[in-house]
């Protein structure tokens, strides 16, 4: 009588082997498929993202400002503006109020994306010659409209002790260097802004503010061939997108270049 078997023949390990190592191959086969799922689910997220971005950021940015005036393109990747940050209602200026003050500060009605940075903004000044006037801001202040001495300056020179307007609850002081002169009118509305520049270059959506570095916007999903022109005639602009997955879209800004 034959006794049991004491282990596994060398015929039975190599079959185990074998079969280990077909199963070890699906298994990075799969591993590896569901990589490159994901990495095609990611980048296809970063180019809605960078199309998304640079579609919002332009519609914004330059529905706030004349074509060939606030705005220009730089072609063939770039267009530079008055990025506008924030306008103000001038209420008086500081001489108006009890107990004197500075002529050349201005109480505003003020509203905007951010604070105002003086020497960093700009100015454009609309006063009662009904011409704008461009300046370089050089003092803000900002307080909540209710809030002690300030919150007096808002009733006496633009409320008339009527009730704060929810969509504007600050008081400023201004002061600008250029502007209006004296003689051409008192100033109405102020707008502040910086200068910037937006553009397709490096792989990304980028902007520029003044002398600083430029700043990628969205992920490096921009090609080769991107552009940013006039259209033809001049009216408005248009933006060729290549995204570096192969897809090509576009948009237009319409306008009239003067």
């Amino acid at each position: 009588m034959r006794g049991g078997r004491a282990g596994a023949s060398l015929l039975e390990l190599a079959v185990a082997l074998v079969v280990a190592g077909v199963f070890t191959l699906g298994v990075a086969a799969l591993l590896r498929a569901a990589g490159e799922a994901t990495s095609r689910i990611v980048e296809r997220s970063d180019d809605q993202q960078t199309v998304r971005t640079v579609w919002s950021v332009l519609e914004e940015e330059l529905s706030a400002g004349r074509p060939g005036v606030d705005w220009w393109v730089e072609e063939p990747v770039a267009v530079g503006l008055r990025a506008f940050r924030g306008v103000g209602f001038v209420c008086g200026s500081a001489a108006e109020l009890p107990g004197g003050g500075d002529a050349e500060e201005w109480v505003l009605l003020w509203m905007g994306q951010r604070a105002p940075v003086p020497g960093t903004d700009s100015v454009l000044v609309w006063a009662s010659d009904g011409a704008w006037h461009l300046g370089e801001l050089t003092g803000a202040s900002l307080v909540e409209g209710d809030d002690g001495a300030d919150g007096g300056l808002l009733q006496v020179l633009c409320l008339q002790g009527g009730p704060l307007p929810e969509s504007a609850p600050r008081v400023g002081r201004f002061r600008w260097e250029g502007g209006p002169p004296a003689e051409v009118g008192r100033p109405l509305v102020v707008r502040t802004f910086v200068r910037g520049r937006y553009s397709l270059e490096d792989g990304a959506f980028r902007y520029l503010r003044g002398q600083a570095g430029r700043q990628p916007l969205t992920p490096e999903r921009v090609g080769d061939g991107s552009r940013i022109e006039w259209l033809p005639g001049g009216r408005g602009l248009q933006v060729e997108l290549h995204l570096e997955s192969g897809g090509v879209t576009g948009w237009r800004h319409q306008g009239v270049h003067p």
